[in-house]
């Protein structure tokens, strides 16, 4: 089996779990990579994040769910992974553009499909141009900053760099 067709897996994986946490590390394993190789080529491949993608794909469903008159929001809220009712109501929000108790049957709001990955390769061609260009000499400082003290001591670092004839 492909690449292509184990990333679907994954895919489905998240559509059958969307209701449940899900385990990075079982799509990880469906795709056959580890975690941290999945999220990059999720992402090169789709544009947005693994975790962008589910909350998306939460948010969708829970739309569907709101127009139907199903569950209470807060129920909805549980169900897709939110700690707080007003954690789900801001995401809904930003992605809807209105509140969930605002969402009546037939509201016209944003959905987000499931992700499909295919072979297709594109045919398209490229004008490539290659260019010499003249050497170039780079140079480099090196400071040692304890990892606490990182977010107070490297701004400085830079800023007396600036000061300097270096820089």
């Amino acid at each position: 089996m492909d690449n292509v067709n184990r990333l679907n897996e994954a895919v489905q994986y998240i559509e059958q779990h969307l209701t449940q946490k899900i385990d990075y590390g079982n799509l990880a394993k469906i795709a056959l990579v580890d975690k941290y190789s999945l999220g990059k080529i999720f992402c090169f491949l789709s544009g947005f994040s693994l975790s962008e993608y589910i909350r998306k794909r939460r948010l969708s469903q829970a739309d569907i769910a709101l127009q139907t008159g199903a569950p209470r929001i807060i129920d909805l809220a549980v169900q897709y992974g939110y700690d707080s009712l007003e954690a789900f109501a801001r995401a809904f929000k930003k992605m809807h553009g209105i509140n969930p108790s605002e969402v009546k049957p037939n509201t016209f709001l944003k959905t987000f499909n499931v992700i499909r990955f295919d072979n297709s390769a594109s045919t398209a061609e490229l004008d490539i141009k290659i260019e010499t260009k003249p050497g170039l000499t780079l140079y480099g400082l090196r400071t040692t900053i304890p990892i606490g003290q990182i977010e107070h001591n490297a701004p400085l670092f830079w800023k007396d760099l600036k000061k300097s004839a270096l820089c």
